[in-house]
Formats: structure tokens, C-alpha cells, sequence
């Protein structure tokens, strides 16, 4: 097993708005670099693949799945679907949250899934950054590390 959970078999899935894909894809190449193999849309849809096929069987196959939280993931139809299946299928789901649009809910989504972690990247300028900072407890993040602050 990689470090931090994911294996070749088991990836983490990243779940994230269109808006947030620079930022889906920055985590994605920080934990890559670290080990972690990762699951994300566009880059592991296979060439002929049906996209939505492609994604809930990559979700049902993920250790785990990350949701970049923003405003615009809150407001996302496809990002509520993949969390709605991930917690259908008792997967983990870690809230990495990048804007004050995601702090409604304290680690909740909106249609009532509790979040298994959440971390934010507070005043940091990179997934990185934040991560370097290390793990903090803070309000409302009583399962795992907040990087806020």
C-alpha cells in the first residue's frame, strides 16, 4: 500500500467543480509525487470510455474520494452525484476545501453527507503549502487535520 492509502488497485478519486480543476489537479499531482495514486476526470477516462460509466465505476473502485470544495463544487449537480455515490458505497470522503463558499455546513454537504475529514487551505498558496503546514485541529474538524490557520 502507498503512502497515505492509495494503492495501484485502490486509487483516491478527486471530485471537483470545472472551476477548480487547476486546483483538482495541483492535489492531484502533490499526492502522486507522494505516492498516492489518483483517479481524475478528464485525464483517467479511457479513450471510448462513456463518461459517466467511466467515473462511477472509478468511484466504486476508489479507497477513498477528495472533494475540492468551493462555491462552485457546492453548486455542482455532477461533483453532489459523486459524492452521493461515494457515500452510497461507504467510501471515505475527505472535504479539502479552497474558498469561503464551502465553509456553509462545517464539513457537511449539502444534502446531509457528513464529511469523513475536511481540510482548507486557508491563507496558503498551494495544496502543497498547505500540506507542509501540517495537521491542526480547529472548530468543526474533529476527525482529522485543518490546515486553516
Amino acid at each position: 500500500m502507498a503512502e497515505g492509502g492509495g494503492t495501484d488497485k485502490s486509487p483516491i478519486f478527486i471530485s471537483y467543480a470545472a472551476n477548480d480543476a487547476e486546483t483538482a489537479n495541483a492535489a492531484c499531482r502533490f499526492l502522486e509525487t507522494r505516492g498516492v495514486t489518483c483517479w481524475i476526470a478528464p485525464r483517467d477516462v479511457k479513450p471510448g470510455a462513456q463518461y459517466a460509466d467511466a467515473i462511477v465505476r472509478a468511484i466504486n473502485e476508489a479507497t477513498a474520494v477528495v472533494v475540492v470544495m468551493s462555491a462552485s463544487a457546492m453548486a455542482s449537480s455532477h461533483v453532489r452525484r459523486e459524492v452521493e455515490r461515494a457515500a452510497s458505497k461507504h467510501k471515505q470522503i475527505i472535504a479539502f476545501r479552497i474558498d469561503a463558499g464551502a465553509q456553509s455546513g462545517a464539513g457537511v454537504f449539502p444534502v446531509g453527507i457528513a464529511m469523513d475529514r475536511c481540510i482548507g487551505l486557508g491563507n496558503a498558496a498551494s495544496f502543497g503549502e498547505a500540506r507542509q503546514r501540517g495537521g491542526r485541529r480547529g472548530p468543526g474538524n474533529r476527525r482529522a487535520g485543518n490546515f486553516d490557520g
